[in-house]
């Protein structure tokens, strides 16, 4: 009874930390979002090995396991593929005030070259 009692547990403790580490998954967080993923299987781990000694089959393990594996995967995968869209508008800008700049020394010039030929 004891042993139920704490498979159920560790199995609640892992379904949590993997949904948790799904959820984070589709944010900008980076790699901190595998943190809970971790966490849920390495709960997991000790649910499912204490759950093989009672020979008992909860299946509430398997998809503690499959939520945490795919949270794993979808924060590895936006880490890797997805560009960083921060990082690309700050170069948009850049470039546009360096376009603004040309533009205002390009019309500097033409203002000058007018001026010398009205002279």
């Amino acid at each position: 009874m004891k042993t139920k009692t704490v498979v159920i547990l560790l199995s609640i403790l892992s379904l949590f930390f993997g949904i948790i580490g799904f959820i984070l998954s589709f944010l900008p967080l980076g790699l901190i979002s595998i943190l809970p993923a971790i966490l849920g299987l390495v709960f997991w781990l000790i649910a499912f090995l204490v759950n093989n000694k009672t020979g008992e089959k909860r299946s509430i393990v398997t998809t503690a396991l499959i939520i945490s594996v795919l949270a794993i995967l979808i924060s590895t995968f936006s880490e890797i593929f997805i560009k960083d869209k921060v990082a690309e508008d700050q170069k948009f800008e850049e470039k546009i005030e360096q376009s603004q700049e040309e533009a205002i020394d390009d019309l500097e010039e033409a203002l000058e070259d007018l001026e010398e030929i009205e002279e």
